[in-house]
């Protein structure tokens, strides 16, 4: 249910973004809004507490982000208070991003390595990723020292699970498997 209704309201700022001819303006500052979310996690609760009113919570919006964002933000965050859908409001920025990319005809790729990746090694495999997904790539990447090494690719429904935590695991079950069929 939450999954429906969040691309409802994704889509419904999508189409006014592009009638509004703000389509690169609204998914740019959907961008700097889920940097915000992400350092404010706190703020973007006070909009849930059933305790303030919809008019304070209005009146902060307006004060917080009215002369940062475009009005289409700003109305659009007012819509998802006084429906009380504030708390889709993560699940909905994914969507947009994903009606974006698809508009745009991009595949977004997401690079999960152990440590950093040095420019140049980045745009080559961006290269190779568009050869083989036979489309332009928008390509994001994050660390996590957990993979121990290697490199772990999503892409859509696709995954490329390359890094040695994952062929631990595969190794381990394996094991398991194996141990299970020998008794």
């Amino acid at each position: 249910m939450i999954e429906i209704t969040s691309k409802r309201y994704s889509q419904s700022l999508f189409e006014a973004a592009l009638d509004q001819k703000k389509l690169e303006l609204t998914f740019e500052e959907l961008a700097g809004l889920k940097m915000v979310m992400e350092d404010n996690q706190a703020f973007f609760k006070v909009l849930e507490y059933p305790f303030i009113t919809l008019n304070e919570k209005i009146k902060i919006v307006n004060e917080v982000f009215g002369k940062s964002f475009d009005t289409i933000i700003c109305d659009f965050l007012k819509i998802l208070i006084e429906k009380d859908r504030v708390y889709l409001l993560d699940e909905i920025l994914e969507d947009f991003e994903e009606l974006y990319y698809d508009y745009k005809k991009l595949l977004k790729v997401r690079i999960t390595t152990a440590f950093e990746l040095d420019e140049d090694y980045r745009e080559r495999l961006k290269s190779k990723l568009a050869e083989i997904f036979e489309q332009e790539v928008v390509v994001e990447v994050s660390i996590d020292s957990s993979i121990v090494g290697g490199i772990y690719i999503k892409a859509k429904d696709k995954i490329i699970d390359a890094t040695v935590k994952g062929k631990l695991d595969r190794m381990k079950d394996n094991l398991l498997y194996d141990k299970t069929e020998v008794r």
